[in-house]
């Protein structure tokens, strides 16, 4: 599976995590950092003031804020609940709300203005999209997992991954362009 490892192996990290073991939380957040970092890495290209350490600690924050109340029953529920805390973040962030000098000064974006308000407005589309969609955007788009990575934590047939996420880009693209 990748840097996120096994999903049996993630789900004993899951169970020990809701029977209390404080050494588990770490352990997961360690077996998000390469796909959070690669997503930040991918998100914060077109905002060269904003590094991606900024983005990939913010959402550490939140995770590691979370944790503790937070005890997600599976794999997919952890990557899920994982996907929005960086979703979260990335919309606050482009947003400004973190940085005021993002949004209109050219030197800290070469997306400007406009490139802002497109970008908050992804992830926030993609906050509301059905939860179907909104599974497949978690788990291939946040969570950087390979489409047959996908299929076998679903139990779905790769075809039918692909289709799905198809699908799914798909409908976001047209409303983004209405």
């Amino acid at each position: 599976m990748g840097s996120f490892g096994d999903t049996t192996q993630v789900a004993c990290i899951l169970q020990r995590l809701r029977d209390g073991d404080e050494k588990a939380r770490n352990e997961l957040l360690e077996r998000t950092q390469v796909r959070l970092r690669d997503l930040a890495e991918k998100v914060c290209q077109d905002f060269p003031g904003l590094s991606p350490d900024d983005a990939l600690s913010g959402a550490n924050y939140r995770l590691l804020r979370a944790l503790p109340t937070v005890h997600p029953d599976s794999v997919v529920g952890f990557m899920r609940w994982a996907a929005t805390q960086m979703r979260r973040e990335l919309i606050e962030i482009v947003r400004g709300r973190r940085g005021e000098h993002l949004v209109d000064d050219p030197k800290y974006s070469t997306a400007g203005p406009v490139g802002h308000v497109l970008a908050a407005e992804f992830h926030e589309l993609i906050a509301k999209m059905d939860d179907q969609d909104r599974l497949l955007f978690d788990l291939l788009y946040y969570g950087d997992l390979t489409i047959a990575e996908v299929a076998a934590l679903l139990g779905w047939a790769e075809g039918t991954v692909r289709t799905r996420w198809n699908r799914a880009k798909s409908r976001l693209h047209r409303v983004l362009n209405t």
